[in-house]
């Protein structure tokens, strides 16, 4: 009540804008391995893209209004994704720039295998895509959002 719960002007990330201004204030987290929930994954590769895209808005946005810098783990992803386009930009004029784009894809491609050959389901083999989609999507949405600023 005092930090007076969510701020509402957030569509995506506004339990981590809270759980910063709880930090602020001394105030702590705990998790609960006991708690049980169900999640439904998302039923196309589009909807799961519009899912991330919005989370890394709402990152960005959390960032922006609290003046803070992503953590490195945050910032890996948009590395990612600028060092691919890179890549594929200069691609036509030397094959190395192929390397960052498919050491990015063989290493989606090895995590889809282990994920089909640990769960034993060839469903597994869509780990790769949807990492892919989770990855860029968020990337784009943050990199979007602090281009735009603090507004929505």
């Amino acid at each position: 009540r005092e930090l007076q719960g969510y701020d509402e002007s957030f569509s995506h990330n506004e339990d981590a804008e809270y759980d910063t201004r709880l930090r602020k204030t001394g105030g702590r987290i705990f998790l609960d391995a006991d708690i049980r929930l169900t999640y439904l994954p998302r039923s196309t590769i589009g909807g799961l893209a519009r899912q991330y895209f919005n989370y890394g808005k709402g990152r960005a946005r959390t960032l922006l209004k609290h003046g803070e810098r992503p953590k490195l783990r945050q910032l890996i992803p948009p590395a990612t994704l600028l060092a691919c386009i890179v890549g594929l930009a200069i691609a036509p004029f030397s094959l190395w720039g192929l390397i960052l784009p498919g050491g990015y894809m063989a290493a989606l491609a090895a995590a889809s295998v282990a994920v089909a050959i640990k769960h034993r389901s060839l469903c597994g083999l869509l780990a790769g895509v949807a990492s892919a989609t989770m990855h860029m999507s968020w990337s784009l949405g943050l990199i979007r959002q602090i281009l735009k600023g603090q507004k929505r």
